[in-house]
């Protein structure tokens, strides 16, 4: 090999030398400025790691001092249900629902009410609205109402000298609109 050509590579590996030195020199600056949080890192990894496993052994005491607990419960549920089984002769015995007799009395027996009063000392009149033909109309809906009737119902008070008999005479209505089938009683 000629000499010129040793020389030139000899130029490109210390240029290289020198790059790397220089790279090796800016990385372990690199690291030194990131060697404190790094150790903070450390520490704090550490701390969590202590933490975590104060933390796993009180779960496991937990978890095994509810599983002591739910079997108590079950063994107190059991005792009482036991208790409960033989219960003292005055007490009654659940039973299911009955089904619901119908109300008043049976079918072809004569209707037993409460006797009239013998006088109404007020009368009361609840109107209905009426439109502008003067036919009755519904409240909500303001459509005209069929099959109108006069109700009476009776209301007795308890005044402290005497009894106080009220008649409210009502109307029923029915609403005529569509699809409707709203009756109602004031």
């Amino acid at each position: 090999m000629d000499a010129r050509l040793l020389q030139k590579r000899y130029d490109i590996v210390l240029a290289e030398a020198q790059f790397l030195r220089g790279r090796v020199r800016h990385l372990e600056l690199e690291l030194g400025a990131l060697r404190p949080a790094a150790y903070k890192a450390d520490v704090k990894i550490d701390l969590l790691n202590r933490a975590n496993e104060k933390l796993e052994i009180e779960n496991r005491q937990l978890t095994q001092k509810l599983d002591d607990l739910s079997k108590d419960l079950l063994l107190q549920n059991a005792s009482l249900a036991a208790k409960s089984a033989a219960l003292p002769s005055f007490v009654k015995a659940n039973v299911p629902d009955r089904k619901k007799r119908s109300r008043g009395r049976r079918k072809g027996h004569a209707a037993s009410h409460r006797p009239m009063p013998e006088q109404i000392d007020l009368h009361q009149t609840i109107g209905l609205g009426k439109d502008s033909t003067g036919v009755y109309c519904c409240p909500r809906c303001a459509t005209q109402l069929s099959d109108v009737q006069n109700h009476q119902r009776l209301v007795e008070d308890l005044a402290e000298p005497k009894v106080v008999v009220t008649a409210y005479h009502t109307v029923s209505r029915r609403s005529t609109r569509s699809g409707s089938n709203n009756t109602s009683r004031s």
